[in-house]
């Protein structure tokens, strides 16, 4: 028997007027939807797994109107879009983002923006 009552916690999520929500389709180019893709890949296949080159990854955060900064020194880059921002570690010494950290990254985006794989449709 537990004393007390249970805590709950509850998430919230960070949205403003300029950042999209779950309901709302964004189109991207096709080889920035291959990156979303593989950000927000919830298959743990072979056939999903691999790594995108961080030049992609920069890409595809300017064509979501990202604000993207080198910060001081290191491997450090900011990015920020309304009143939400984050930072990221460029991957070294090689310059692709493996699979494992592309997913942790697109966690971060969905908990952040409430985005999906399904959010990212490619333009016509």
């Amino acid at each position: 028997m537990t004393k007390g009552s249970a805590l709950k916690v509850q998430r919230t999520r960070v949205y403003d007027s300029t950042c999209p929500g779950r309901a709302e389709k964004i189109a991207v180019a096709g080889k920035t939807l291959r990156v979303l893709r593989m950000l927000f890949s919830d298959d743990d296949s072979a056939h999903v797994r691999g790594s995108v080159p961080w030049k992609d990854v920069l890409k595809a955060f300017y064509e979501l109107d990202f604000t993207v900064v080198k910060l001081r020194g290191g491997s450090a880059w900011g990015f920020s879009k309304g009143i939400v921002s984050f930072t990221c570690h460029e991957p070294h010494p090689d310059a692709n983002l493996d699979f494992w950290k592309a997913r942790k990254l697109g966690r971060r985006l969905n908990r952040r923006f409430g985005w999906t794989v399904d959010t990212f449709v490619q333009k016509l």
